[in-house]
């Protein structure tokens, strides 16, 4: 609240319900300024999005790829009844030379290729077909066993994007296809999908969910508000959103194309809670400014509070070290900040600008879902034992699910199992090889290291070893070259397909190797002082744990082979999207333990209770838990999509939980009945927590229609995420409540005194509510009956109490220690609630000065010596404030006692003259019996002024003080009484008894005291006033009022200039 108030929404409201169109004018400025942005929106998925920069395993691949080079490849299947046919070869030809022109292409490595460096040497097909039957370089890779399958590798450059040869191979493949089946893979087509599908996802699924929510919502309201309210809303949050994205450049991808579904589903639920407000405000006759005051006034703080949570929970994913996820998690908590403003500024516009409905709308008959909130209600008062065993039971059952979680990072998972690019994936390795890479890098420090036959042998037996391996198809080295250079320098002997055995031999077989095939093939498998080699493992690896169990097997094997003389390390793409499942599960640990943090922080600043706290965190819990558990017994793998389930979920789940808590607190502090409070909150606040799980879940249920299966079952595991949200705020959480009460003493003392305790108890001003609240939870209360004693006189103190209720009476009681009944009582004090009594114990620790007595429902609060010391310790700047707030009290009290002696004295001590108290007795009786013989009274006041220069010590102020009444004493009549009323003001009473004339005599009497004041004392000279009334001849009125009018002329004098104001009466 004090939140609110500091950034002054009351004002911004009534200006906006005054200009509403102004507001709704403005608004739509900046929608069209931010909408512009949306021109600017790119949509682009890129797999490298999905690495985590600073992991080892991403340093080790970028080092590896600037060490031996990156090539961007795609791979051409051509599949027929014999590949090496004349007919289906030239096929081959025609389709080899036309992919090797479409620009970007670098060059294809193919059976027509091939032939092709081999035609110099007059080589035939026929030939042709017999020498490759031993080169093992070919084989699965080129040309299947069966040579019913050929491959031709596209090795693409930097100069075109890959995504774009994707489209022009695929044409030239459909235009190819007489008589071969034709498909491409590779990770340029993965790319091309994602991109594809998410374009297709942005273009087809918000504009469903928009169409499911406003069928929705014309059901729930059946009115035209019920469905412009929240969906105009709606589309501002997210045309601010995407036109924001569009400005700062951030593009579309697989992951931020769920923040407009997100926004649709999450912020139709929050314009829900406005909707049902407003509907119960019209119903109760306000007009449209009355409804968008009142709606706004009771939402905007758990509103505000509800998106602050689900800020939190998204902005908990902003830890995570994946930028598409951070992307989305930070342009969802934008959406979310802005939606926010909207609702507390266009909302109550539009509001206060339509027409409220005829009354005729106004009524509404119970339905189906007031009877599944009655049922509700009914199980949490009566069934709670089952319903805790219920709970408990499925917390263990979700729990043990969540051990059976496994998480998955993989790409090509991402796709449904009919998607082309998917089966093309699987079809690869049945027909060839296997399209993911995994490199193995065997480095030395010893120049040459390769060009030594031994160690190229051992090379060789680890590329075999190698493709041992579950789901390795084939493994490519140097060696494998060299055996073909080797075979091609023995002009295809058979039996040449061998490794050179001697040094001299490596060396010529290199250059026949680059001349061949080029310096920068052999580049890619050998550095070029010959100390490290690369071997390419061609696999169809395509699970996360999958790389990681092959890349410790691939490592394992390799140091069997070489040993301590080379390090050998496993990587390529597929490893290091596999690294980041590890910190998946770390991400989703750590977002959710700062996402429970922090909503517990929030919770128990807002109702300063950690019993509150631990409230709003269990039944947010469950639902997670049912989603893990859930996922884990039903093989859902965890992703970087369903990784972000549990965090928008406990942010939405703890929206309901606030506005629950918010009208149960207030529900249950108009009497403490925790029954009636549950059943009222139930039927009022039920019905749209009910609205906006459906809302949420039919909104996130339209996911399952995208084109990502991670997408699909992120829809899926919302709706049951927030079911299992509906349950735990429904049920577990009214269960809860009555068995954990959150009130405070705060609210108890609010409840007893109507007013805050700041307020009402000075003990407590100006002290904040958190500090309040540490002194209160180190208190304790007490409950007195009446006639009750709290403490006697002379018994022991060590501390104080609050009256909280009731009234206490303060008695003397004779002398302390007496134990007799018949002591004498003299009434001292009549104390109310908010005050303190018993603190010069808590001071002195000397024994009680009086008897304290409760009357009619008293409730103390006791503050002990210790709690204060102990306050003092964990808390100093309460504990100071609470004694200087004591000590005011005392001063408060002494002053008090000060001026009812100094009231109660008959003389001055410093004039000797007599005090207003005799003063008064004087005048009244004066006055009676100038009514009774009918003569003239007069009354004059006169005061000394306050110089500009202060005197130079207090004497020369009492030494004028005297001076005065010497010579008003001189001066006076017979029967004239002079007084002194307080520190600066002589009053004097006369009669024209003594034969003189009253003004006469004022005017005197004032001019004698002007010329001692002008005199002064010391060069110090105050200045003079006066005011003087005369009664009539019937005699003077009541004393006091007498008295009062000659103060009102004293102040006329006083604006007369100083001169004595005469006023008859």
């Amino acid at each position: 609240m004090k939140l609110l108030r500091f950034i002054a929404y009351d004002p911004i409201l009534e200006r906006i319900l005054k200009a509403p169109k102004l507001t709704l004018t403005a608004v739509m400025v900046l929608t069209v300024i931010l909408g512009l942005g949306l021109f600017r929106l790119q949509l682009k998925t890129s797999l490298h999005d999905l690495v985590i920069r600073d992991l080892p395993e991403t340093a080790y691949y970028e080092e590896t790829t600037k060490l031996f080079g990156e090539q961007q490849v795609i791979q051409v299947v051509a599949k027929g009844e014999n590949v090496l046919a004349p007919e289906t070869f030239a096929h081959l030809e025609r389709l080899d030379k036309r992919l090797s022109r479409i620009p970007g292409v670098e060059r294809t490595i193919s059976l027509p290729s091939a032939l092709r460096e081999m035609a110099a040497t007059g080589m035939t097909l026929d030939k042709f077909r017999d020498i490759i039957g031993p080169v093992k370089l070919f084989d699965s890779q080129l040309i299947s066993r069966d040579q019913k399958v050929a491959g031709l590798t596209l090795v693409l450059d930097d100069s075109r994007n890959p995504e774009e040869l994707v489209d022009r191979v695929t044409a030239i493949l459909k235009d190819e296809e007489n008589g071969l089946s034709l498909y491409s893979v590779g990770m340029p087509n993965v790319s091309l999908a994602l991109g594809r599908y998410t374009q297709q996802d942005f273009f087809r699924l918000p504009p469903i969910t928009y169409g499911v929510i406003a069928v929705l919502l014309l059901i729930l309201f059946r009115s035209v508000q019920g469905v412009l309210f929240p969906l105009s809303s709606i589309t501002l949050a997210l045309v601010w959103t995407i036109g924001l994205m569009g400005w700062t450049g951030t593009a579309l991808s697989m992951l931020t194309m769920i923040t407009p579904v997100f926004l649709i589903a999450v912020g139709t639920a929050y314009c829900l809670h406005f909707v049902t407000a407003y509907a119960r405000a019209v119903e109760k006759g306000c007009t449209a400014e009355e409804a968008a005051r009142r709606v706004c006034g009771d939402l905007r703080l758990p509103t505000s509070l509800a998106v602050g949570t689900t800020i939190v929970g998204l902005g908990s994913l902003v830890v995570n070290r994946i930028d598409a996820i951070r992307d989305f998690a930070l342009f969802s908590c934008v959406g979310m900040f802005f939606l926010l403003i909207i609702l507390l500024t266009w909302l109550p516009a539009l509001i206060a600008a339509y027409p409220s409905p005829e009354a005729s709308q106004r009524e509404r008959k119970k339905d189906l879902v007031d009877r599944f909130l009655q049922g509700v209600i009914h199980l949490n008062l009566h069934h709670q034992k089952k319903l805790f065993a219920f709970f408990i039971i499925m917390a263990v059952v979700g729990l043990i699910g969540v051990f059976k979680i496994r998480v998955e990072t993989n790409p090509c998972r991402y796709f449904r199992a009919d998607a082309p690019v998917l089966q093309n994936f699987h079809a690869v390795y049945q027909d060839l090889c296997g399209s993911f890479p995994v490199n193995v890098v065997v480095r030395t420090d010893v120049p040459d290291f390769f060009e030594d036959p031994e160690n190229l042998a051992k090379l060789a037996g680890l590329s075999d070893a190698l493709v041992g391996l579950d789901k390795v198809d084939k493994a490519v080295s140097v060696a494998d070259y060299l055996r073909l250079a080797h075979y091609a320098s023995n002009q295809y002997e058979g039996d040449a397909y061998v490794l050179p055995d001697q040094g001299y031999m490596v060396r010529m077989d290199v250059n026949t190797m680059k001349t061949m095939i080029g310096g920068e093939t052999l580049a890619r498998f050998v550095t070029q002082d010959f100390s490290s080699a690369n071997i390419l493992l061609l696999t169809h690896i395509s699970g996360s744990s999958d790389f990681l169990n092959g890349k410790r097997d691939m490592e394992a094997i390799c140091r069997q082979f070489f040993g301590p003389e080379a390090v050998c390390r496993a990587t390529g793409f597929g490893i290091v999207i596999s690294a980041t499942s590890d910190l998946v599960t770390q991400g989703q640990v750590k977002s959710l333990s700062i996402t429970m943090v922090l909503v517990f922080g929030m919770m128990f600043l807002l109702f300063l209770s950690f019993k509150a706290g631990a409230t709003a965190i269990l039944p947010n819990m469950f639902p997670i838990i049912m989603n893990f558990g859930i996922m884990g017994w039903m093989g859902v793998e965890l992703s970087l999509v369903t990784s972000l389930i549990a965090s928008i979920a406990i942010g939405l789940a703890v929206d309901d939980t606030i506005h629950y808590l918010f009208h149960y607190n207030d529900e249950f502090k108009k009497d403490l009945d925790e029954k009636r409070a549950l059943a009222e909150t139930l039927a009022t606040i039920g019905r749209p927590i009910v609205f906006t799980t459906l809302t949420i879940g039919l909104g996130f249920s339209v996911l399952v229609f995208s084109g990502f299966r991670p997408t699909a079952l992120f829809g899926v595991m919302m709706v049951l995420t927030m079911m299992a949200a509906l349950v735990g705020d429904l049920i577990l959480l009214p269960t809860l409540m009555l068995h954990v009460p959150i009130v405070t003493l705060w609210d108890v003392i609010r409840l007893r005194m109507g007013r805050t305790p700041d307020q009402g108890m000075p003990i407590f001003k100006g002290l904040s509510r958190h500090q309040i609240h540490y002194v209160l939870l180190a208190g304790s209360l007490r409950n007195m009956a009446p006639g009750e004693i709290l403490f006697r006189k002379g018994d022991p103190s060590a501390s104080m109490y609050a009256i909280l209720s009731g009234n206490m009476e303060v008695l003397d009681s004779g002398q302390a220690g007496e134990t007799t009944s018949f002591r004498k009582r003299m009434h001292v004090a009549l104390l109310p609630a908010g005050e303190i009594v018993g603190e010069m114990g808590l001071v002195r620790k000397a024994p009680r000065s009086a008897t304290v007595v409760a009357g009619d429902g008293v409730e103390v609060l006791e503050i002990s010596r210790k709690m204060i010391q102990r306050l003092q310790w964990l808390y100093p700047p309460a504990a100071y404030r609470l004694c200087f707030n004591l000590m005011g009290i005392l001063a408060d009290r002494l002053e008090a006692t000060t001026h009812s002696l100094a009231k109660a004295g008959l003389l001055d001590d410093a004039t000797g003259l007599p005090g207003q108290d005799a003063f008064l007795m004087e005048l009244s009786k004066e006055g009676e019996r100038s009514r009774r013989f009918g003569y003239q009274v007069g009354v004059g006041i006169l005061e000394l002024q306050e110089p500009e220069q202060a005197p130079a010590s207090v004497d020369l102020a009492d030494q004028m003080l005297e001076k005065t009444g010497r010579l008003l004493t001189k001066m006076l009549p017979k029967h004239a009484v002079l007084a002194r009323l307080d520190d600066r003001q002589f009053g004097v009473l006369v009669s024209d008894r003594d034969e003189c004339t009253l003004e006469e005599a004022c005017q005197d009497m004032f001019t004698a005291v002007k010329e001692a004041c002008e005199a002064g004392v010391s060069g110090w000279r105050p200045g003079v006033a006066m005011g003087f009334v005369v009664s009539g001849d019937t005699g003077a009125g009541s004393g006091g009022g007498m008295l009062f009018k000659a103060l009102d002329a004293l102040k006329s004098g006083k604006a007369n200039g100083g001169k004595p104001f005469i006023q008859k009466i």
